[in-house]
């Protein structure tokens, strides 16, 4: 069980150092906060574009809603 642990403990300082490492190069590169910056520009649109969809279809599935409902109830 020591064993295990001690493996465990080194597997995990190695995955630290390598994520520290990683985002050290992310903070030292433009490039990469610049595509980091698009990234959440594009999802940014992308959710106000499906926002303005459901926004557009709410009434819509509420008429159908209210249609089948009196169908139903007749």
């Amino acid at each position: 069980a020591t064993n295990e642990v001690e493996r465990a403990e080194d597997h995990y300082v190695t995955i630290v150092e390598k994520t520290m490492t990683l985002m050290r190069e992310l903070l030292e590169s433009p490039e990469l906060l610049k595509g980091l910056s698009s990234l959440v520009a594009a999802q940014i649109r992308f959710h106000q574009k499906a926002l303005e969809h459901l926004n557009d279809l709410a009434p819509e599935l509420d008429e159908i809603q209210a249609t089948q409902e009196a169908l139903y109830k007749h």
